[in-house]
């Protein structure tokens, strides 16, 4: 499998290019036309691994609405490897007889694709949903990827995740903001418990490099708000000698019910009504 560059800020295993390894996909033509489902065969994608040929095939199935769902025929012994969640969703009382279906259909088919490429080739390949996305674009899939990771207890592919995300950070130059929007790390904070250390990676960041309007969406996360406001203490040091106010007139700070012509600073304030 090879590696190309991307854009700056952008690691290279972001943009993965597999003329060998990776997955057919096909959209099937019904006789009146129109498309049918995706189908994802991965099935040969570890030609090495010779315990593929005697596996058993997963048929998983994502997606809700009939032109955005896909199949994708994946070896079980894969498919179970690291995560929980499918270890016991393979199990035959989980399962149609045969084909064997796992039904998922709350998932998007673009992101579930990124966690099956993973499982087969160890490559989150981002690129490979479209070459020509923004890096906003791939922050929202690489967040739904992790999140896809945390509904089906995959800590393998989660941990491969916080890796990219570091890189990516780490990688970016002076003054570029080049990460996720608080938007998308709010809804990664929606996704998550409380004790998720990708939380802590992304709350760094957003304290770091947030402007206060985008800054604004973030409240679609109380617990978000609550560790970005914690770390911007922890980093302004020690408390100042000297209260500061943002400005030296108090009035800054009145309600002025009627307008600031009613300032009681500033109007002749009668003893009687």
């Amino acid at each position: 499998m090879q590696a190309t560059q991307g854009e700056r800020g952008t690691p290279k295993r972001w943009m993965v290019e597999s003329p060998v390894d990776e997955p057919a996909s096909k959209a099937r033509r019904r006789d009146d036309g129109s498309s049918e489902a995706t189908v994802f065969d991965f099935t040969y994608a570890r030609v090495s691994d010779l315990r593929s040929a005697t596996q058993p095939i997963v048929v998983v199935q994502v997606g809700k609405h009939p032109h955005r769902q896909a199949s994708m025929n994946i070896h079980e012994h894969i498919l179970k490897a690291s995560s929980q969640f499918f270890a016991a969703a393979v199990k035959d009382q989980w399962t149609k007889s045969l084909p064997r279906i796992v039904e998922l259909p709350e998932e998007e088919p673009k992101v579930f694709a990124i966690y099956t490429t993973w499982r087969y080739c160890r490559k989150i390949a981002i690129a490979d949903v479209g070459p020509n996305l923004k890096t906003l674009q791939r922050w929202d899939l690489l967040v739904n990827a992790y999140l896809l990771g945390e509904r089906y207890m995959d800590s393998l592919l989660k941990d491969t995740i916080v890796d990219m995300m570091d890189e990516s950070l780490q990688a970016l130059a002076d003054g570029e903001r080049r990460g996720p929007l608080p938007a998308t790390v709010a809804d990664l904070y929606n996704g998550t418990a409380s004790t998720s250390r990708c939380r802590a990676l992304l709350a760094e960041y957003t304290a770091d490099f947030a402007f206060p309007d985008p800054f604004e969406a973030a409240r679609k996360s109380s617990d978000l708000v609550f560790d970005v406001a914690k770390l911007l203490v922890e980093r302004r040091g020690l408390p100042a000698k000297r209260f500061s106010r943002k400005t030296n007139n108090p009035s800054h700070y009145h309600e002025h019910e009627g307008g600031v012509k009613n300032c009681h600073l500033t109007r002749v304030v009668h003893p009687w009504p």
